[in-house]
């Protein structure tokens, strides 16, 4: 019963877990073209992990956004993209009152 009983739980459990996706790289002229042209995508925002790693992120009027890694060779790939897309406004700094809007 026991070994039924783990059996039963192993493939439940191998069944949830997802594929691997694949990793979608190309010259980052190319993806941009791709997320302004066919996703309506603009840049939101973007920053450095290090000397070399660009992270930015495209966010689309539909909620839609992605969010690229370039390299310093000029390679992107899209690390997540997704849908519904919310804007917060910034926080106050951290001792003054948030302002009322």
């Amino acid at each position: 019963m026991f070994k039924t009983i783990m059996t039963a739980a192993a493939v439940a459990f191998l069944a949830s877990t997802a594929a691997p996706a694949q990793t979608a790289c190309a010259p980052r002229d190319t993806l941009v073209e791709t997320l302004t042209a066919r996703h309506g995508e603009r840049l939101s925002s973007g920053g450095l992990t290090g000397p070399t790693v660009l992270i930015e992120v495209w966010t689309g009027e539909s909620g839609s956004w992605t969010i690229l890694m370039t390299d310093a060779k000029g390679t992107s790939c899209i690390v997540a993209a997704g849908q519904d897309w919310t804007e917060f406004p910034p926080a106050a700094p951290a001792g003054l009152p948030a302002s009322a809007s």
